[in-house]
């Protein structure tokens, strides 16, 4: 075994303390009392979004966009939530405002906008024009890959990865699993084998640690006052909740897991040094949640695209009541950008996790996981290790 990279650790920036249910309340009252302050509509509208209240973000707005509110937050929050209710013919608009004041997400949302509203030629320019400006633009990137893969293009989808990863210098998860993708179509096999496959830096182990630490998580985490409902604006869909900010609300259990989870990622980046082309980040920051799934909880495909190393480690798993081996399981694959996904030449892998077992993995990897069927809580931490920003390039 090498010896653990040498990580300087940041705290991550501080997070709301307040659940989004109790922000709620307290902007509700704020806006009633002071309806002629935007900011607060506005931190009011973030709230909701997070609740998963589409519409009523657009009632709340659309006086202030009908009275020819030119503000780009403004624009970009009515718009994205217009979007989302399906009034595309009022979202597009706003959208436009907010992508030429250069608020993050606004293009990416425009070009997801303009797709649904039918108009592709536009949504494709507006996409490669945002990652002009930010190569590794998640979303833009994704509607951007659907467009050309639907068209046939996967040469120079394939291009346009290597371009922006090229200006990017550094990793980008992001554009590594779409630039699978069209490797996939184009019938890269090994290629797709080196960056996706199991051997190809998938880590599974079971933790060491002190004895009753895991019942001391599940106490811990059961009940905590900072959970909410899972947000569908993420991955993870059904039943369960889910507790932001670990390193903010997180209590002295989840701190001495979380300093184990560091332990762990710095010797996984020092025994897969070619995962980051020999350099990985000197300095990174843990984002840590935890999610309580039941029944029908689980997440869509998806990755992690400020990530360098994602990873999950599971504090108590409901024995499945089903023979079906995906019961409660986490796999592995390609993102479904295309509508052939499914059949991809692809690596694929799926594993039915247990208490204590960890799992680390470039935060590119693909992943989704199946319903457990059982009331009682699954129970996980969840994490990414993020670069830090003024990192030089690897």
């Amino acid at each position: 075994m090498t010896q653990p990279a040498a990580i300087e650790w940041d705290d991550p920036a501080p997070g709301g303390l307040l659940t989004v249910a109790r922000a709620l309340r307290t902007l509700e009252t704020a806006v009633a009392r002071m309806p002629e302050r935007l900011d607060l509509k506005l931190r009011l509208a973030d709230a909701l979004f997070h609740s998963d209240r589409m519409a009523e973000i657009v009632v709340l707005l659309a006086p202030e966009i009908e009275a020819g509110g030119t503000d780009p937050e403004l624009n970009f929050h009515f718009g994205r939530a217009a979007a989302l209710v399906d009034a595309l013919d009022v979202a597009i608009l706003p959208l436009r405002i907010a992508t030429c004041a250069n608020i993050p997400e606004a293009a990416g949302e425009l070009a997801r906008a303009l797709r649904r509203a039918g108009k592709d030629d536009e949504a494709l320019e507006t996409g490669l024009s945002a990652l002009d400006l930010r190569p590794s633009d998640y979303r833009s990137l994704q509607i951007v890959a659907r467009i050309l893969l639907a068209r046939g293009a996967e040469e120079r989808l394939m291009s346009l990865c290597d371009s922006l990863q090229a200006r990017s210098g550094r990793y980008a998860a992001s554009i590594l699993a779409v630039r699978g993708v069209a490797a996939a179509v184009l019938g890269r096999t090994a290629e797709v084998v080196g960056l996706a496959g199991r051997d190809a830096h998938f880590s599974a182990i079971r933790l060491v640690k002190e004895p009753g630490l895991d019942a001391a998580l599940a106490a811990e985490l059961l009940g905590h006052k900072d959970a909410d409902a899972l947000p569908s604006v993420n991955a993870t869909r059904g039943a369960g909740k889910r507790i932001s900010d670990l390193h903010d609300v997180g209590g002295p259990a989840v701190h001495h897991l979380l300093d184990l989870v560091r332990t762990q990622i710095a010797q996984y980046l020092a025994d897969h040094s070619a995962f980051t082309a020999g350099a990985p980040a000197r300095r990174l920051q843990l984002d840590s949640w935890a999610l309580l799934c039941g029944d029908s909880g689980h997440e869509d495909w998806h990755i992690h695209p400020s990530g360098l190393v994602s990873g999950v480690y599971y504090v108590a798993v409901p024995a499945p009541e089903t023979v079906d081996p995906l019961a409660g399981a986490i796999g592995f694959g390609p993102l479904p950008l295309c509508e052939d996904a499914d059949t991809l030449a692809w690596p694929r892998w799926e594993l039915r996790p247990e208490p204590g077992l960890l799992l680390l993995f470039p935060s590119h990897f693909a992943h989704r996981t199946w319903p457990s069927g059982r009331p009682e809580a699954r129970i996980c931490i969840a994490f990414d290790a993020v670069p830090h920003v003024e990192d030089p390039p690897a």
